[in-house]
């Protein structure tokens, strides 16, 4: 899938982006501060966009490690403007890993397990904030709703733009009043959703979540009772039931001591430079090629990754191709070698008629060709020396394309 093609999907990235914030919020449910969402917007947004640009830049000998090289950048500026630089870090490497994983590629993860993903992260997060209780609890239902809203227009604006690709403009004169009517529909409908639907959701839950607290009370309440009577009666009897003094075993424990002067961000910074190293190992798997794509009459060349295959052993012999085998992938490469040099084929012209018109092999060996081009006749000895001469030829044509570059 091409880069722009994927701007209509641009909508999964920003529910990405907002379940993103939700995981972090989990850093700050002990306290009473929000993420900074200046510092996180400006990774998510700005870098994304200049990841992205740097990408469509890109070209087929470049390594993806000169543009991981700006992940440490965005993480510096980040952490000027309010995030901690650890934090920071680790942000930029996942944006940055999902920005060079998804270029020229359908996206590996679907809505329906963004979504999933959300409601089970985002239900932790909220009953976790409100064990702890954070007073920005309720933003995390809110940042959910939201998510449901981009998912709905971004649904909608993707099925417009696939309908008006495929009726062109019949579909876009007929339906343009119908495209303003959805439109403002929408809008007013998600505005009633955004504001209505949180508030109704927030009171929904917090209304089953007491039903549930209420009765687990009742249902522990006669073993914690057990419990008590059982500390009276051997009171009563003189025994003692002893207590566990926290402050001195804390006083006292090396343990605590050695976990109270961690510094977390500096182990955050760690892991994201871990991180880094595992997008660099893997992405050094990758290579680059360059596919022909037929636009009218003329070729453009799209850069796309494809997994190098795993070398054969020195010890083991190569199968050796037929005549008619080398013939097809000689070619091929003359085909795309002859596109990147104005020779190239026009998209209503046959191969045979391609290679009459540049005069690449004579019209015996041309016939010959299209007996050999798919492989599904056999041929005698006489064919074969023929096939390892036209062979001979179109390397020949190959290395005089080369010098014309």
């Amino acid at each position: 899938m091409r880069f722009s093609q994927a701007l209509l999907k641009s909508y999964q990235y920003v529910m990405e982006v907002i379940l993103l914030y939700i995981l972090i919020m989990l850093l700050y449910i002990h306290t009473e501060q929000l993420p900074p969402i200046l510092p996180f917007l400006f990774i998510t947004g700005v870098g994304a966009m200049v990841i992205a640009f740097l990408l469509s830049l890109m070209k087929s000998n470049t390594p993806y490690v000169f543009i991981m090289a700006v992940v440490p950048l965005f993480a510096l500026v980040s952490s000027e403007i309010g995030m901690s630089f650890g934090q920071s870090l680790v942000l930029a490497a996942i944006v940055c890993y999902r920005m060079i994983v998804h270029f020229h590629k359908t996206p590996k993860l679907t809505e329906g397990f963004i979504l999933n993903g959300s409601l089970l992260f985002s239900g932790l997060t909220y009953f976790a904030a409100k064990v702890q209780g954070y007073i920005h609890s309720d933003l995390v239902l809110y940042l959910l709703v939201t998510q449901l809203v981009f998912f709905m227009i971004g649904k909608i604006l993707n099925s417009v733009g696939t309908s008006s690709l495929v009726m062109k403009d019949m579909a876009t004169k007929k339906g343009s009043w119908s495209v303003v009517g959805l439109f403002s529909g929408l809008f007013a409908g998600a505005i009633g959703v955004a504001v209505i639907f949180p508030i109704l959701f927030v009171k929904s839950l917090s209304f089953v979540s007491t039903i549930i607290g209420t009765g687990l009370y009742w249902v522990s309440k006669p073993l914690f009772n057990a419990v008590e009577d059982i500390e009276s009666f051997r009171g009563s009897r003189g025994e003692s039931v002893g207590s566990l003094n926290w402050d001195e075993t804390e006083n006292k424990n090396p343990f605590l001591e050695m976990l109270g002067s961690f510094d977390i961000w500096f182990y955050l910074s760690i892991l994201g430079v871990l991180i880094l190293a595992v997008i660099l190992f893997l992405l050094a798997r990758k290579r680059f090629v360059k596919e022909a794509v037929v636009l009218g009459d003329a070729y453009q060349y799209a850069t796309v990754t494809e997994g190098i295959s795993v070398p054969a052993a020195k010890w083991r012999r190569p199968k050796r191709q037929t005549p008619q085998a080398k013939v097809r992938r000689l070619i091929l490469e003359l085909e795309v070698l002859s596109a990147q040099n104005n020779l190239g084929r026009y998209h209503h012209e046959s191969v045979t008629e391609w290679l009459m018109r540049n005069k690449f092999l004579d019209e015996r060996l041309v016939e010959l060709y299209e007996r050999v081009r798919y492989g599904d006749e056999e041929l005698n000895d006489d064919e074969n020396a023929s096939c390892e001469e036209m062979a001979k030829k179109i390397k020949a044509k190959i290395k005089d394309v080369k010098k014309q570059k």
